[in-house]
């Protein structure tokens, strides 16, 4: 079982890294390997680290996947800004889907970056890591 659900993670994770079209409105963007793990374990903090054309609009939102037993854990939260044009570092706090909690120790982290011009989207990048929930 517990191979099973790693594949779902990878496979999920997967779909969301390859759905996307790369453009260079977002120049650098990685996620931070440590995550603070928040007491009551249903919130998450993942720092991202990004660099995207000075005055777009942007959206970041992390999807984070977690094995536990026969549970999958799956947490998401986004952040939005304005673009400072170099590198700019933001904490994004994960909310766990209800019903499930993270524990301390390793999980996969996909964060999308989506960015454009007034209210329109014109690119989206991912960027996948192994995180480590402490």
């Amino acid at each position: 079982m517990h191979t099973f659900l790693k594949g779902i993670t990878h496979g999920i994770a997967a779909v969301l890294l390859t759905a996307s079209v790369a453009s260079a409105a977002t120049e650098d963007l990685s996620i931070e390997q440590d995550a603070d793990l928040l007491p009551g374990r249903t919130e998450i903090t993942v720092t991202v680290n990004v660099q995207c054309t000075l005055n777009d609009n942007a959206t970041l939102t992390v999807y984070v996947f977690q094995n536990h037993g026969r549970l999958l854990n799956i947490g998401i939260g986004s952040h939005s800004f304005v673009c400072g044009g170099g590198l700019e570092t933001f904490p994004v706090q994960v909310l766990a889907v209800p019903g499930l909690n993270f524990q301390p120790g390793p999980a996969t982290a996909v964060v999308r970056s989506a960015t454009g011009a007034g209210a329109s989207i014109d690119a989206t990048r991912d960027e996948g890591s192994r995180i480590k929930l402490k």
